[in-house]
């Protein structure tokens, strides 16, 4: 499974949550058809980009992705909270590693600091 291909510079950003907003588990199937078929079409005439965030971990995002059938991935991944990943050519998911790093070590400082506060 890839991207959808993109032309030019995008026009637009697109972001969803996932679980309960775009990903209902107990409907079928769990993400509308329709979304797929509405974001082709904003790709092929507007040149959008589109992204998930999801407190959700990346494995289980995956998961979902394929319980939903999803027939192609989106542009990002926002994963817990801030773990960004961009897929590869191939469709796999790499971290952004730069930023994920800086993410990990902010959030060790600030839990650090409430620690040690009174």
């Amino acid at each position: 499974m890839k991207t959808l291909p993109l032309s030019s510079a995008p026009t637009a950003i697109l972001s969803f949550d996932f679980d309960g907003t775009l990903h209902h588990p107990g409907t079928s199937p769990p993400v509308p058809t329709e979304f797929f078929e509405v974001i082709s079409l904003l790709r092929q005439e507007r040149n959008i980009v589109w992204g998930i965030n999801t407190g959700r971990s990346m494995p289980q995002l995956i998961e979902g992705f394929v319980e939903s059938r999803f027939p192609f991935l989106p542009d990002w991944v926002v994963a817990r909270e801030h773990e960004i990943f961009l897929p590869n050519p191939f469709g796999r998911w790499l971290p952004y590693t730069t930023w994920n790093n800086r993410c990990e070590k902010e959030i060790h400082r600030l839990f650090k600091k409430l620690q040690k506060a009174p």
